[in-house]
């Protein structure tokens, strides 16, 4: 995922959705309401394009980007150490916690 946010094309297609958005949300805020409403409907229509972007673009992008990773070499390592410091924090948890049972 932390891949998908670096990439430098979900960051052009961001922009773009941001500028969508936000255009769109000012001009219908200026319709209804006027000069106060495009501002209103700018920050709205931005809101809206941050959403569509963290909920659409940024999945699509990881997504695209899986075969990438998995050609480097180390990625493996990686996927250990986290695995390794999840049951460290399983450890601590379970020692700090003596009434929960320790195999879950």
């Amino acid at each position: 995922m932390m891949r998908g946010i670096r990439s430098p094309s979900t960051w052009v297609v961001a922009a773009g959705c941001l500028a969508i958005f936000g255009w769109g949300g000012a001009v219908a805020g200026r319709g209804l309401l006027g000069g106060s409403g495009a501002v209103i409907g700018a920050l709205c229509g931005c809101a809206a394009g941050v959403y569509g972007v963290l909920r659409i673009v940024v999945p699509w992008q990881s997504r695209r980007l899986v075969p990438v990773v998995e050609k480097e070499v180390d990625w493996t390592k990686e996927f250990g150490d986290v695995i390794r410091a999840q049951e460290r924090v399983r450890a601590v948890a379970a020692s700090a916690n003596p009434r929960r049972p320790k195999n879950r």
